[in-house]
């Protein structure tokens, strides 16, 4: 079916998407785009990416579409998207770039797991490419040389704190531009995507001492001023998946982060995220890793005491 969009769960699926031989680490990889083209898979025009990307192209044509949007690539060629984010390829073309995809697991047990929502260019809201002055350009690539140098070294005791510290310093460079360039005014308006997402972030922003309602697609709903069904139709429609599948996505993605840094036991997490009761809570986490939130845990452990053993 042409309009569900066809999921990349891996590093290794965006190598094959783009006839690339396998990436030298499986949580991150940079590489060039120039004579290469944006394909969407043969099953659907649409793609889902389960971990982040940035795209610098040069040249740019075409469209890529970006949730209900379109990326508007008149303003500049980086842009940015997010785990569980839509983009539609109808003839997009570029001339030359590069390309940056990161899984969320790899900096899981550092502090980014938290800060990567500062971020406001992985929102559905900004679908207007970042354009960069030169110094800043050559800013930018440099640190992603950096990043594919280290990711390319092999070294796995000192390699990954390394990474990831470079990884969050490209971010900040690149927030800094990105609040330099767009004034809060210059922001897309929100369109349905953007606000439900939005929804979701509120909610596991709240404050850690506050009493948290329990996360539903009618709590969603009553927020957006729609019935449960309509919103799970809509967000199905958009994204090929429902809105509670959504909400689950969300849910694990956050309890991998309380789990890997924050030293809460594992029905502390599942009551800080609204669960009622910890079974149901290890029941949904399993559903969408494979892992009981507690073999989750101890497989942190067994990586760390690998790591420093060598």
């Amino acid at each position: 079916m042409k309009n569900v969009p066809y999921l990349l769960k891996t590093i290794q699926d965006l190598h094959k998407l783009f006839f690339l031989p396998k990436s030298e680490h499986p949580l991150i990889t940079v590489f060039d785009l120039e004579n290469r083209q944006c394909v969407a898979h043969a099953s659907s025009d649409s793609l889902v990416f389960d971990f982040y990307s940035i795209w610098f192209k040069r040249n740019t044509g075409g469209t890529l579409g970006y949730g209900q949007n379109a990326f508007d690539f008149t303003t500049g060629s980086l842009t940015f998207q997010a785990p569980g984010q839509v983009i539609t390829v109808q003839d997009h073309y570029f001339s030359a770039g590069w390309a940056l995809a990161f899984h969320p697991d790899l900096f899981r047990s550092y502090p980014l797991v938290h800060n990567i929502t500062e971020f406001e260019f992985f929102s559905y809201e900004v679908y207007q490419g970042l354009s960069l002055q030169p110094q800043q350009e050559e800013s930018i690539n440099m640190l992603v040389r950096e990043i594919s140098k280290e990711a390319r070294s092999g070294d796995k005791r000192f390699g990954e704190p390394i990474l990831v510290a470079q990884l969050e310093l490209l971010l900040r460079q690149i927030n800094r531009y990105y609040h330099q360039q767009f004034s809060p005014a210059s922001k897309a308006g929100s369109d349905f995507l953007t606000g439900f997402e939005n929804k979701l972030q509120d909610y596991f922003n709240y404050n850690e001492n506050e009493v948290k309602p329990i996360l539903t697609v009618k709590y969603l709903a009553d927020l957006m001023h729609l019935s449960p069904h309509h919103l799970s139709e809509k967000i199905k429609e958009l994204t090929g998946q429902s809105a509670l599948q959504h909400i689950h996505y969300r849910m694990v993605e956050k309890a991998k982060g309380l789990i890997s840094v924050s030293g809460l036991s594992i029905s502390e997490v599942a009551y800080s995220l609204g669960f009622e009761h910890p079974q149901s809570f290890s029941k949904v986490f399993k559903n969408k890793t494979g892992f009981t939130p507690t073999a989750f845990k101890q497989s942190l452990f067994r990586n760390k005491c690998t790591l420093n053993a060598q």
